[in-house]
């Protein structure tokens, strides 16, 4: 195998430590998983809301590159969509081109750059975490508030048309599901299951004695799912639990916590989920 083989650049669409909800999860312990057979990694992450640089990822890289993510209004003019464009930052290019090694960009979020002609013949890899334009149709249904419905439709709109025009500049897609894969038009696709921290099945036989939703409680998506659940807490006798980390509204909080056989458990340690 040579050096260039055994090299690869990672553009993460957030910093994923702590791996505390899914997508999170996913890369970071895709990291340590290509860490364990030899692959020297340079992660490339961008920095915003609660997460911040941490050491714990220099444990499986040997670089990691951290690049703030302009968030501004004025981003909502461009004709990428939002997470896209905020993550378009120059200097991800130019560390790019420091070498010829292939690129694995997380999400379509970190595609800003792959129709750029100075990766043209790069050896380029998306990892396709959702079908995106689908899932910001569902969160313009999820919304919470009137400005939130129309900036979720507009940029599922936007997405719809940067999906295939982005992707098809890829070498490899990598979806995480046969749904995502028979959606992708794109002649060389390979489902990969989603990484994880579980190596054996630790889970004694029988039923539990509860259900749990576990999702990040900032999205709206997910707030709708714990508010269903909530609406039926009454009608079973399973006590159902939600725990997630993310902010979420008083209103909905206030709503969830009044809740007979319903319990929320905000921004749980890793000891308290495990």
């Amino acid at each position: 195998m040579s050096n260039q083989q055994t090299q690869l650049h990672i553009v993460a669409f957030d910093i994923p430590w702590p791996a505390n909800y899914g997508g999170a999860i996913e890369v970071f312990y895709k990291i340590k998983a290509l860490h364990s057979i030899g692959i020297k990694i340079t992660l490339h992450c961008f920095e915003y809301a609660d997460r911040s640089p941490t050491d714990r990822l220099n444990d499986f890289c040997e670089r990691v590159i951290y690049y703030p993510r302009s968030r501004s209004i004025w981003q909502q003019c461009s004709i990428l969509p939002f997470i896209v464009a905020t993550r378009k930052h120059p200097e991800l290019l130019k560390n790019l081109l420091a070498d010829d090694v292939p690129i694995l960009f997380e999400g379509l979020h970190t595609c800003g750059f792959i129709a750029h002609p100075a990766l043209k013949n790069r050896q380029k890899i998306v990892r396709v975490h959702n079908i995106e334009s689908e899932y910001y149709g569902d969160l313009a249904k999820s919304a919470n508030s009137f400005a939130e419905r129309i900036y979720f439709w507009l940029e599922s709109q936007k997405l719809k048309k940067s999906e295939t025009k982005l992707l098809q500049h890829a070498n490899l897609l990598l979806p995480l599901s046969r749904t995502e894969a028979t959606k992708l038009d794109h002649p060389n696709t390979r489902i990969i299951p989603v990484f994880h921290p579980n190596t054996r099945i630790q889970t004694p036989l029988g039923n539990g004695k509860y259900a749990l939703f576990h999702g990040r409680l900032s999205v709206a998506d997910n707030q709708r799912v714990a508010l269903l659940l909530a609406e039926i807490a009454h009608q079973i006798s399973t006590p159902i639990i939600v725990a997630g980390g993310g902010d979420i509204p008083p209103n909905i909080c206030k709503k969830l916590k009044n809740t007979p056989n319903f319990t929320l458990i905000r921004n749980p340690p890793e000891t308290v989920m495990q």
